[in-house]
């Protein structure tokens, strides 16, 4: 059960089971809140979902298609990878192959920040 808009965004966030009904509290509430934060190891957890079969490369593209669109998620640290997810017309199609390059890089980039 969600409580609020900001638990909404969460689960948005992590492609969470209740996904569906995070989007209709969105569609139908009208507080305010604090923006989130989409971090890379929040993209990772979804890219991982993905890789095993938990959703599906349309799931991946509406997704990141609306992280992209939503106010209330600061998106602009992934905000590259959320573009060429949501477009793979332009940028080419969602495959495991590129998913995984995606969060070899990911993985990467969080190591090299961290020393």
């Amino acid at each position: 059960m969600i409580k609020d808009k900001t638990a909404a965004l969460h689960q948005i966030l992590s492609y969470h089971d209740d996904w569906d009904d995070a989007i209709a509290y969105l569609l139908s509430s009208t507080e305010e809140c604090d923006s989130i934060v989409a971090s890379k190891p929040a993209l990772i957890l979804v890219l991982r979902k993905y890789v095993s079969g938990a959703i599906s490369a349309d799931d991946l593209e509406e997704w990141a298609g609306f992280i992209e669109l939503t106010d209330d998620i600061d998106h602009s640290v992934i905000e590259d990878y959320l573009y060429a997810l949501s477009n793979p017309e332009l940028m080419g199609e969602i495959t495991i192959d590129k998913v995984l390059q995606m969060i070899e890089l990911l993985s990467d980039l969080a190591s090299a920040v961290a020393r």
